[in-house]
């Protein structure tokens, strides 16, 4: 997703409760505001939800990109939680001074968002209570820990880590032997003892869909040490829960300088 160019800085003097604590303008407030104190409002809103720049990125002398996170958030399901970054990818606008330096600003604004699965073992619920958005569980991780994996949907991230959860069980069992296991190579371990190692929630690093006909689900999972899981089963995507695992297959990611 891309933004336009986006402006900082210009806060909005609100009004405190009897707490001290900034009461934030409601539906009909924000419905009524004038147009430049409703572009001021956003533009404190847009403060409140950014981290200070916790990324930085350069390509040779130049300067790519900042990245800011903002505080992950409930979707709804329970135990499934997202949190989104900001980036802003920088380029010259003019040819470097002597010394090679060179003037730049951001021309653009992308958002990552990632997603972090608490429970994969338990079947995947529809949150209940209070408004889920601010599910106090989500507000309180950490995303700089491990756990927090790309995915298209909270739906598929849910549906995929349960998936995949199944799947290692099947294999533990000795029900389900992977594919693929003669080609990993610089592997010390079995093919299950790799499965054991790397497919845990803490390694997942993406989650995707992958053709499947219906009434079958496959998802390609991306796991430590450069390892891709393509794992199918029964199910569809109405429903959040998997059926039974049919095949694990397991491939290591060729990484080319």
């Amino acid at each position: 997703m891309k933004f336009p160019a986006l402006a900082f800085g210009l806060l909005l003097s609100l009004p405190a409760t009897s707490a001290g604590a900034v009461e934030p303008p409601s539906s009909m407030e924000r419905l009524t505001m004038a147009p430049a104190q409703a572009r001021a409002q956003a533009d404190a809103d847009l403060q409140s939800l950014l981290t200070p720049p916790s990324r930085f990125v350069k390509q040779g002398r130049r300067f790519r990109e900042a990245g800011f996170r903002i505080q992950p958030f409930g979707t709804g399901l329970k135990g499934v939680c997202r949190q989104d970054g900001l980036k802003l990818l920088y380029a010259p606008v003019k040819r470097g001074d002597a010394n090679g330096d060179f003037g730049q600003k951001p021309y653009t604004a992308e958002m990552v968002t990632r997603y972090h699965v608490s429970h994969p073992e338990q079947p995947t619920q529809v949150q209940a209570g209070d408004e889920p958005l601010w599910d106090p569980h989500c507000r309180g991780l950490d995303p700089d820990a491990a756990g927090w994996f790309t995915a298209a949907t909270a739906d598929q991230a849910a549906q995929g880590l349960r998936t995949l959860y199944l799947a290692v069980a099947e294999v533990q069992a000795g029900r389900l032997p992977p594919s693929g296991c003669d080609n990993l190579s610089g592997m010390a371990m079995t093919c299950r003892d790799t499965v054991a190692t790397y497919a845990v929630p803490a390694q997942v690093t993406y989650v995707v869909t992958c053709p499947a006909p219906d009434g079958r689900l496959c998802y390609r999972i991306e796991v430590g040490a450069n390892i891709q899981l393509t794992i199918t089963a029964q199910g569809d995507k109405t429903t959040l829960e998997p059926g039974p695992v049919l095949s694990m297959g397991i491939e290591q990611i060729i990484i080319m300088n």
